[in-house]
């Protein structure tokens, strides 16, 4: 299991970084496209310019400050995710320039290709494999643990119970067979090795006759 893992991992890195090196635009596939999402529902912002590389954005009711320079918008989006903002957009293309150069360098072709240059590199099979010194590791040896193994394994919580038409009896209150008293059993129960104590009889079980069992 582990080698097929291993496998994997390095076909997949190996696919990752062609398809990297693939691409010519300066950012990945999936943000550029969730960019363009971005820049078109900017069209709802009007910006205005002020000094230092400040803008004021509306948008209906809500107004807020864009800082070009500092990468930063009062509405946190832009510095949580390091992709410019709604806000941040409608400023950028009032400048006439790209909202891509002013994305997180995270987010870059360069970056994408840096994370997966250093892949696992293919390894020799076992009969090539060097010996390693010192005694050969075994299996440990096998322990029978005390008591009757089981056979159904420990079901969660969540779980079906094992047969979903036999009744629990949670929540029903025990009843002593020896002195009637409710809230212990029989082995738990003082009056059994009492010899004055004398056990209530029976109530005897009323049972029909055959013919109201045959009519029934």
């Amino acid at each position: 299991m582990l080698e097929e893992i291993r496998c994997a991992l390095m076909e997949r890195m190996h696919s990752k970084l062609m398809h990297a090196t693939s691409l010519t635009d300066s950012i990945t596939l999936r943000i550029r496209t969730k960019l363009e999402e971005i820049k078109y529902n900017s069209r709802l912002c009007t910006s205005k310019p002020a000094v230092g590389g400040k803008f004021q954005v509306n948008i209906g009711e809500d107004q807020f400050v864009v800082d070009i320079n500092a990468h930063t918008c009062t509405c946190r989006t832009w510095q949580i995710t390091g992709i410019p903002c709604i806000h941040a957009c409608s400023s950028i293309h009032l400048m006439n320039q790209d909202s891509a150069t002013f994305m997180d360098k995270y987010y870059s072709i360069e970056t994408y290709i840096e994370t997966y240059k250093n892949a696992l590199d293919p390894l020799n099979g076992r009969k090539i494999w060097p010996q390693a010194d010192g005694l050969p590791i075994k299996a440990p040896k096998f322990k029978k643990m005390s008591g009757r193994p089981k056979k159904n394994r420990k079901r969660d919580i969540t779980e079906d119970p094992k047969n979903p038409n036999k009744l629990s009896k949670q929540g029903i209150q025990m009843t002593c067979a020896v002195c009637g008293g409710v809230g212990h059993n029989k082995r738990s129960s003082n009056m059994k090795n009492d010899p004055s104590f004398k056990r209530p009889p029976k109530l005897p079980v009323k049972r029909g006759s055959r013919a109201e069992h045959g009519s029934r």
